[in-house]
C-alpha cells in the first residue's frame, strides 16, 4: 500500500515507519513537500496521514501564522482539489489540535474523501481515535 505522511515531527515520522513497515512510505514535513509528493506520483496514494500545525515553533506555542508557513488545512485543500483518481481512499487527521484537525476533516469529508480524526498521545505512540 502507498502511504504518505505529513508531519514536522520527526519522532512521529519514526514512529509512522515502525507502524507501516512492509508498506511503501513517502515521508513529507512541509505543505510544499506534500503538494510535490502528490503531483510527481505516479500512482496515487491510497492512505495519508496528515498533521495540522506544520512548525516546529508550534511546541513552543507560536501559531501556523506566526510560522509564515501553510498548515495542515491547506494540505487538506490541496488534496480536496486532486481529481477523483488521484485522491487518497483514507485519510487520518493525527493532530493535536482540535479545531485544526475538525476543520481539515471537514474540507475532506465535504470534497467526498473518507477522512477521520486519529490522535497520538504520548512517547510511547499509544492511539487515542475519535
Amino acid at each position: 500500500m502507498r502511504v504518505l505522511v505529513l508531519d514536522d515531527d520527526e519522532s512521529r515520522h519514526r514512529r509512522f515507519a515502525l507502524n507501516l513497515i512492509g508498506h511503501e512510505v513517502a515521508h513529507v514535513y512541509s505543505y510544499d513537500e506534500l503538494a510535490e509528493a502528490v503531483e510527481e506520483a505516479d500512482e496515487k496514494f491510497e492512505v495519508m496521514y496528515l498533521d495540522h500545525d506544520l512548525c516546529e515553533d508550534h511546541y513552543r506555542g507560536a501559531s501556523s501564522e506566526d510560522c509564515g508557513v501553510e498548515d495542515g488545512r491547506d494540505a487538506a485543500r490541496h488534496i480536496a482539489r486532486l481529481p477523483p483518481e488521484r485522491r487518497p481512499n483514507l485519510v487520518f487527521v493525527h493532530s493535536m489540535n482540535h479545531s485544526g484537525a475538525k476543520e481539515m476533516v471537514s474540507i475532506l469529508v465535504e470534497a467526498g474523501i473518507f477522512a477521520t480524526r486519529r490522535i497520538f498521545h504520548g512517547s510511547s505512540g499509544t492511539e487515542i481515535s475519535y
